[in-house]
């Protein structure tokens, strides 16, 4: 059999290796890796991946065909894998499929880039919300401007970074529009794996956490504890849609949700519970990569992908929901953001979703498309109340 194969680290750069014969292709559409698109057509090809070990770097293996290579063709170079996108689009299988959500998941730090820690904020009030191991968690408050007679609303966001890195600054200038539009901006720190070392389910009890202290001081801190929204992009808007699913019963309950590509699958979809206009096919698909990075999540999330999933958990409880996600997204496939808007529709939660075609990952963090997803959320807030018209 022709073929061509790459060898993508997880997490450590990436490497091409020689092709394995003894590996049993199956016919698939939109596999990607990690992070980066392998090819840009939609034809069907062949393509197997594996998970396994070289020393104590992890890898996976990604086999498809290709004409011009035979297996024993010699290795590509890493140049001719990233940087000649020509022949990345010429190879014949591999484009996007799906919510393997978790890609967003490794160590992606486009969100807040390589910024020191702890993070120096100015402009916010400074309030330590939480002590764990003698680490103090902290959150930044930028109040509304002017004078207030009556209690106002109040955003929390969480950073992106794969439950690895991050940094609160990520979110700062969406806190600040916020509080020059009448409302408070928070934004929170959490504990994440390169820093403390902590797996996903604790920085999803982290940012429970948060929400619990604002929603708990909120006479203090002159907020309105009925009107506590929750947001974050990546992984951090995995954490904010957990607290609107997963912990929609909560007396602390956020009361509304703003997420910035998040990630919000993270298992395998069972097709009779899922309300959605795509093609069962796709979901099939969708769920063969899902069911294939089990076992690695279940390792990184510290406990089972379905119990942090949050479309498994979406109610009639889950708050009012904006959404913003880049069509060729290819940390988070755009059509992960899709089925988890259909299935909140499904439950009549008042949703709302920003396609912006052809942006990638973390694009709201860069002009214009920063002001305008402030724009939009703005006008999210506005029909629910939090807002007075400009």
């Amino acid at each position: 059999m022709q073929c061509a194969e790459y060898v993508i680290k997880s997490e450590i750069g990436v490497q091409p290796v020689t092709c394995d014969e003894d590996l049993n292709p199956f016919s698939v559409r939109g596999l990607y890796d990690w992070r980066d698109e392998l090819a840009a057509d939609d034809s069907p090809g062949y393509a197997v991946w594996r998970e396994g070990t070289r020393g104590a770097t992890k890898y996976i293996r990604i086999q498809e065909p290709c004409p011009r290579h035979s297996c024993r063709h010699s290795e590509p170079s890493l140049d001719s894998l990233f940087n000649d996108t020509t022949r990345m689009k010429a190879a014949t299988c591999i484009q996007v499929l799906l919510l393997l959500l978790t890609s967003a998941l490794v160590g992606n730090s486009t969100l807040n880039g390589a910024q020191n820690y702890p993070p120096v904020i100015k402009g916010a009030e400074e309030i330590i919300y939480k002590t764990v191991d003698g680490i103090d968690l902290k959150l930044w408050i930028f109040r509304p401007e002017g004078d207030r007679a009556e209690a106002a609303p109040a955003m929390i966001f969480f950073f992106g970074g794969g439950w690895k890195n991050g940094s609160p600054k990520a979110f700062v200038s969406q806190a600040q529009y916020l509080a020059q539009r009448g409302m408070y901006g928070v934004v929170a720190d959490y504990r994440v794996a390169s820093r403390h070392g902590v797996k996903a389910n604790s920085c999803v009890e982290d940012a429970r956490d948060a929400l619990h202290y604002i929603k708990a001081h909120a006479d203090r801190l002159q907020m309105d504890p009925d009107r506590i929204g929750v947001g974050g992009g990546s992984a951090g808007g995995h954490l904010a849609a957990c607290l609107g699913t997963l912990y929609a019963k909560d007396d602390a309950a956020p009361n509304a949700l703003a997420l910035y590509n998040p990630a919000t699958i993270l298992a395998p979809i069972e097709i009779k519970t899922a309300h959605s206009a795509h093609s069962p096919k796709l979901i099939i698909k969708a769920n063969l990569m899902l069911k294939f990075r089990q076992s690695e999540l279940r390792n990184r999330l510290g406990v089972t992908p379905s119990e942090l999933s949050p479309f498994h958990h979406i109610s009639e409880r889950t708050p009012p929901t904006i959404i913003f996600h880049g069509t060729k997204d290819t940390t988070i496939p755009f059509l992960s953001a899709a089925l988890f808007a259909e299935q909140l529709q499904a439950y009549k939660v008042n949703m709302v979703m920003k396609s912006y075609e052809g942006s990638g990952h973390g694009f709201f963090n860069r002009e214009p498309e920063r002001s305008q997803t402030n724009a939009e959320l703005d006008q999210f807030l506005f029909s629910l109340g939090w807002l007075e018209a400009k």
